[in-house]
């Protein structure tokens, strides 16, 4: 016979499953869905923008900075990223390009997202 507590234990653990399996469905929703517009830059005052993007279990902060209407910086001040710290490359990518436009790194997509939309955010001044 079963005790109170190893129900509840089994029961923790299925709804620890249940809710891993969703947040993984909505992550994959997110990147799915996930359109990028990079703003004119020549129309960005000269300054230090910060962006946030929140994904599942992937969180970014950073900082992109803007002089001459041209991308100079981005400093990632936070990456939670589970597996994806290979995604952190992306950020050259975005430099070179001069635009959020970029392809995802293939492995961390999920933090790549994150990262693209965190750029986006921080340049989208409103």
């Amino acid at each position: 016979m079963r005790t109170v507590l190893q129900v509840a234990g089994m029961l923790l653990v299925l709804s620890a499953l249940l809710g891993c399996q969703q947040m993984e469905r909505n992550m994959d929703e997110f990147v799915e869905n996930a359109e990028y517009t990079t703003p004119d830059l020549q129309e960005i005052p000269d300054g230090t923008y910060t962006g946030k993007q929140r994904v599942g279990i992937v969180n970014v902060k950073l900082r992109v900075t803007i002089t001459d209407g041209r991308i100079e910086a981005i400093d990632l001040l936070k990456h939670f990223n589970g597996q994806g710290e290979d995604a952190e490359a992306i950020i050259d990518d975005v430099i070179a390009a001069q635009s959020v436009e970029v392809d995802t790194i293939s492995g961390a997509t999920y933090s790549s997202t994150a990262i693209l939309k965190a750029i986006e955010n921080a340049l989208t001044l409103e």
